[in-house]
């Protein structure tokens, strides 16, 4: 999904877990880093599980952009 290029500010995401890889978690953007890492939140954010709690986001954890909903 982003193979040729970073994540944008407000993008939503599906992102591998930093410190549980077998868990997939969709967040929103916040900012990016030159090398590409995310910092995310999550639209709820008084129950959310985010970079508040496991920091930046490397970008090999970034799986793709969220592109449609049901």
């Amino acid at each position: 999904a982003y193979r040729h290029s970073l994540p944008a500010s407000e993008d939503v995401v599906v992102i591998r877990h930093p410190e549980h890889k077998d868990m997939r978690l969709i967040k929103r953007v916040i900012a990016v880093r030159q090398n590409g890492a995310c910092f995310v939140q999550g639209d709820n954010p008084l129950q959310s599980t985010d970079s508040r709690v496991f920091g930046w986001v490397e970008p090999h954890l970034i799986l793709g952009r969220v592109t449609s909903r049901f």
